[in-house]
């Protein structure tokens, strides 16, 4: 009787530490599927930037928005300080004309700021400092404000955007 009661101890243990695995295997696989999809996110924000996409499978990750940002190295660089001025500042006259548009909805509008104009240079092939793009804008404040006000975009327009402007203008 003594040697049943143990074996109904043993079968007992054997039964709570296998519940107590599936707990564990169940948490893992929860902490597994967290891990991929934060991967995800930054393979996404990665090629965003430009980086290259990990090893991810298609399966695992949604498809992925195309660029046109020019690698660093194929940029050109303008030297010459009004020169680059010029530029810049040409570069919110597209984004003007974009939003004139009668036909363009509000939210396929663009709101004109450092990060909208150095992404719109650089994927034209050109590369410009923030310092220098924060210039132009300065330098062209009241039409920009003007046009903003206009057009009633805020600050916070452009994070409504799922692509980046590069797909819609170029320089």
């Amino acid at each position: 009787m003594t040697s049943e009661r143990d074996q109904a101890r043993a079968e007992l243990e054997d039964l709570q530490n296998q519940t107590q695995d599936q707990g564990e295997l169940e948490a893992l696989r929860a902490e597994n599927q967290r891990l991929q999809t934060e991967v995800s996110q930054f393979q996404q924000i990665k090629q965003m930037l430009g980086g290259m996409a990990g090893t991810a499978s298609a399966s695992q990750s949604p498809p992925q928005p195309k660029t046109t940002i020019a690698p660093a190295s194929s940029q050109k660089r303008i030297r010459d300080e009004d020169q680059a001025l010029g530029k810049i500042g040409e570069a919110s006259d597209p984004i003007i004309a974009w939003n004139d548009d009668p036909a363009r909805e509000f939210n396929h509008k663009w709101f004109i700021s450092v990060p909208s104009i150095l992404e719109l240079i650089r994927g034209s092939g050109y590369s410009a400092s923030q310092g220098r793009v924060q210039a132009a804008i300065a330098h062209r404040r009241q039409v920009i404000d003007n046009h903003h006000q206009k057009h009633g975009m805020g600050q916070r327009h452009n994070s409504r955007h799922d692509k980046p402007i590069t797909e819609d203008l170029v320089l």
